[in-house]
């Protein structure tokens, strides 16, 4: 009995994860597409490295098996890891560049006389 509900939960969860495929590899090329004209800097080559890790998960469920689960949703993982990592990094430099802007602004309204 377990090993017939494991196996139908192993099977649920390969029909979900397949039919997200399209969406990944559309995804991935995207990714790609976008990090060539940015490839002289690192966020080119991590959204070029990012797109190839969202096509190669797609591809491997489609091969099937478990193994294909697998490598599947570690992909997934690390993909989803390294977007959080450049998401929060262009947060804080987002955040850090309107702080210096706003502070040269105000001390050149303070140089001309006009904030005081």
């Amino acid at each position: 009995m377990e090993d017939s509900m494991d196996s139908l939960y192993l099977t649920q969860l390969y029909h979900e994860a397949r039919k997200n495929t399209g969406w990944i590899k559309f995804m991935g090329i995207l990714l790609i597409v976008v990090g060539i004209p940015g490839a002289l800097f690192l966020v080119g080559l991590l959204y070029i490295w990012l797109g190839m890790m969202l096509v190669q998960a797609a591809n491997s469920v489609e091969r099937g098996g478990e193994a294909g689960l697998l490598v599947y949703i570690e992909k997934l993982g690390t993909y989803f890891k390294v977007y959080a990592i450049i998401t929060i990094v262009s947060l804080i430099l987002s955040l850090a560049f309107v702080a210096i802007a706003l502070f040269i602004g105000l001390n050149s309204l303070h140089d001309a006389g006009i904030f005081t």
